[in-house]
């Protein structure tokens, strides 16, 4: 990285939050459903684009062809560990018990498949990835933190980013009290920070973000498969 890439990431850092931000609250509180994809990958194309801007280039974001085929043996790998982990879970009827989402339950046969090859992978796994694991560790890793700390930075703001949806899921389930919401809420953030910190990890040692937008969509897709499963036994 040069100084002039340095020094512009720095400036461009509270941005890039700030615009996370507003894309949080407009994605969770504004905008139609409709609109969920074209959204967020337009949002996810400005924040490639303030990198970018930033001097970083495709390996500083992750996205570097020359890092593919690790990236993709990782992929693979994880994503069998994933539907191996939720098969497991879904199989057993106790265990099973923990798969309660009553908003994904309730989709229709063509509202599964939309989440499934639309929503999950664009709108969300490739979307999210960008923001938190190609552009927001590039732009913190042009500040004076070590290295830790602002991979610690992005993987706890990638779980605040899921207060708001954590909160609609509470309520959807039919949790009301502020004590049940704020723990759900708690556990939601706790969750995804710690996912988010994995999520880095296998990034920096792929060299490439295909790894861990194979591994966000396939978290997503097979818990909404086994969510399904899991509501079609009760």
């Amino acid at each position: 990285m040069t100084t002039d890439a340095a020094h512009k990431g720095m400036k461009l850092a509270p941005v890039a939050v700030a615009a996370l931000a507003l894309w949080n609250v407009a994605t969770n509180r504004w905008l139609p459903s409709r609109a969920y994809v074209p959204w967020n990958l337009a949002m996810a194309a400005g924040m490639l684009g303030l990198a970018r801007a930033a001097g970083h280039g495709a390996d500083e974001l992750g996205i570097s062809p020359r890092h593919l085929p690790k990236a993709a043996r990782v992929a693979a790998t994880g994503v069998a560990a994933v539907g191996v982990g939720y098969g497991a879970v879904a199989s057993s009827r106790r265990a099973s018990a923990l798969l309660q989402n009553q908003r994904l339950a309730s989709l229709s046969r063509s509202g599964t498949l939309w989440h499934l090859f639309v929503r999950i992978p664009f709108g969300t796994a490739l979307a999210e990835e960008i923001a938190f694991r190609s552009v927001l560790p590039a732009l913190l890793g042009s500040t004076r933190l070590p290295r830790w700390l602002s991979s610690g930075i992005a993987s706890l703001l990638f779980g605040l980013w899921h207060v708001l949806p954590s909160h609609h899921d509470a309520r959807a389930n039919g949790h009301s009290d502020w004590k049940t919401l704020g723990k759900a809420v708690a556990l939601g953030v706790a969750g995804t920070t710690v996912g988010g910190g994995v999520l880095a990890a296998i990034r920096r040692r792929t060299g490439h973000i295909l790894a861990p937008v194979a591994l966000h969509i396939a978290a997503n897709a097979f818990g909404l498969l086994a969510v399904r499963l899991a509501h079609s036994r009760r």
